[in-house]
């Protein structure tokens, strides 16, 4: 995760939660359509539940639940929840009882309420008007009762609904960065393997250069300094190009190029080398580097005969699909038992490779055709393209 991520997170999240309880303190005003109600000693009630529910929310967003919840301390945990809700209803049953005053104060139709009722509790039961105050006192504190009792439980419902959302918050964030050190690992692991998979493909490839210069040896010294020459492009390309994630098509190109030169200065007129690169309908397109590499060293190992006309037929197109098709076609002379020179390090090279820089977006095929021929094949599907200067 990069710096600038993390800056940004840090700064996201108090937004979020400061604009979630700012909306929580006016909501009245968007749930209530009748505002006359919404008096001042209303929101003093309303201010101090809030608080209360952010202390039951914070104090297991930020204590209790890493503490508790997560080290399996489950009754620790509720033990510190029980305390706190009962501690925080007794704060919110006591701002009620000292508001009431203030309430019945400031409400004059409580109180022709409260006469109305004596007055029609006097006529109903033809008594006078103290045993009429006294029966409508009993039923009234009856009905505050079980009113002030029906508001603790609905507290210490919600207290315990945001109790709920503070582990699930938390759990939420410990599963995404569970998953984010997941795939750091994974991205770490199959960087290092993409990098041993190169640092065996150049000693693989360098060691099939150098044998192929040692045979020259023998046969020309100026064909065998013309290969060293050679040699010495290809390196250059190996020790300062290949290290990226991606190269330019073109320069993958003119590696595979200087390649084919080299390996044509040892073979005789028997074999035919053919050649066909269109990049045209995607010039720009990047590739992996050292990809196709392996495709033609096996054809120049195993596909040509010092007895018998051989052929290398090579093509690379970009298509219209956004595509990279590179195909080799080569005689086929199957080796015998003994000869131990087809290990098939750069098969199986190429193809762990392509697994881990492209998947789900490549093909790898190779198949002996009826005319004796052997065919491998690879294409990559949605290349992307290098940035123009």
């Amino acid at each position: 995760m990069s710096i600038i991520s993390k800056i940004s997170k840090l700064k996201i999240t108090p937004f979020l939660h400061i604009c979630v309880w700012v909306m929580f303190l006016i909501s009245p005003l968007f749930v209530f359509p009748n505002r006359d109600n919404l008096d001042s000693i209303f929101f003093l009630r309303h201010i101090v539940t809030t608080l209360s529910i952010m202390t039951i929310f914070y104090l297991n967003y930020i204590f209790f639940v890493k503490k508790y919840f997560f080290r399996d301390k489950l009754k620790y945990f509720a033990l510190c929840n029980l305390i706190s809700i009962c501690i925080l209803c007794g704060i919110n049953f006591v701002c009620n009882e000292i508001t009431n005053p203030y309430i019945d104060m400031e409400r004059q139709e409580r109180i022709n309420k409260e006469r109305e009722e004596v007055s029609r509790y006097m006529k109903e039961n033809n008594c006078g008007e103290l045993e009429a105050i006294i029966k409508t006192g009993k039923e009234k504190r009856k009905k505050e009762n079980a009113g002030k009792m029906w508001k603790v439980i609905i507290n210490a419902i919600a207290y315990i609904c945001f109790m709920g959302t503070a582990i699930a918050l938390i759990t939420m964030k410990s599963l995404y960065l569970t998953e984010e050190k997941r795939k750091e690992s994974e991205k770490k692991q199959v960087e290092a393997e993409l990098k041993n998979l190169k640092s065996q493909l150049n000693p693989h490839f360098l060691f099939n250069t150098l044998n192929n210069i040692y045979a020259l040896i023998a046969i020309s010294q100026e064909k065998s300094q013309e290969a060293v020459m050679e040699l010495s492009k290809m390196l250059r390309y190996v020790l300062y190009e290949a290290d990226a994630k991606e190269v330019p098509l073109s320069k993958e190109i003119v590696f595979i190029n200087n390649y084919i030169d080299l390996m044509r200065l040892r073979l005789s007129n028997k074999t035919e080398i053919t050649t066909d690169i269109n990049i045209n309908e995607n010039p720009n397109a990047t590739v992996a580097p050292l990809l196709f590499i392996s495709l033609i060293e096996n054809a120049f190992k195993h596909g040509i005969s010092s007895q018998h006309d051989s052929f290398i037929h090579f093509s690379l197109q970009t298509t219209t699909d956004n595509q990279i098709v590179c195909r080799v076609e080569n005689s086929y002379f199957p080796k015998t038992t003994e000869d131990k020179s087809g290990s098939g390090i750069g098969t199986e090279n190429t193809k762990r490779r392509l697994e881990l820089l492209y998947p789900n977006q490549h093909s790898y095929q190779y198949w002996i055709s009826d005319q004796n021929t052997y065919v491998s094949e690879i294409t990559i599907n949605n290349i992307s393209n290098a940035i123009q200067a």
